[in-house]
């Protein structure tokens, strides 16, 4: 749960935040509470804007469901995409890696360790960094990691 639960939590606590738009620097994630609930939301957030490019590939659905107390059922109904996926499979995604680097220009990376490696602070200012950008190439640019690929998927939830 540490892994996906950060990532999870992070995802979520940016969308509650609103703050996908604003031009000043995000709130600190830190001082935030990772309850189950939270948890539970922000895998459900992930699974439904992310995990169509973002893997990830270290962790299971089954494992996630242990970690939430979430029963199989409700794991299939928040996480679950029906895409032939099984209970005890790895959170992979469909898009192949050919297909991204033709349309995306890279494959989207996996994330089940990166919040391990940059922290929930860091993932929690990345999606809440985003601002409309009419220069760049998607109209989307971000304060954390300048001239990124990702378009802001979040933008429909509350951003600009």
């Amino acid at each position: 749960m540490k892994y996906l639960g950060v990532c999870a939590a992070a995802a979520f606590l940016a969308l509650a935040s609103g703050a996908a738009a604003q031009e000043t620097a995000p709130p600190h994630a830190g001082h935030v509470s990772f309850d189950r609930t939270t948890l539970a939301a922000g895998a459900h957030t992930f699974a439904r804007y992310c995990l169509g490019c973002h893997s990830l590939k270290y962790l299971r659905y089954n494992r996630v469901a242990e970690d939430l107390g979430l029963s199989e059922a409700r794991v299939k109904d928040l996480l679950m995409l029906p895409d032939n996926a099984q209970y005890h499979d790895a959170m992979t995604n469909t898009l192949r890696p050919e297909d991204a680097a033709k349309w995306l220009g890279a494959a989207p990376p996996d994330l089940t360790l990166e919040a391990r490696f940059r922290g929930a602070d860091w993932i929690y200012a990345y999606l809440t960094g985003f601002y409309l950008d009419p220069s760049a190439a998607l109209s989307w640019n971000n304060r954390v990691f300048p001239h990124v690929s990702m378009p802001n998927v979040l933008a429909p939830l509350g951003g600009a």
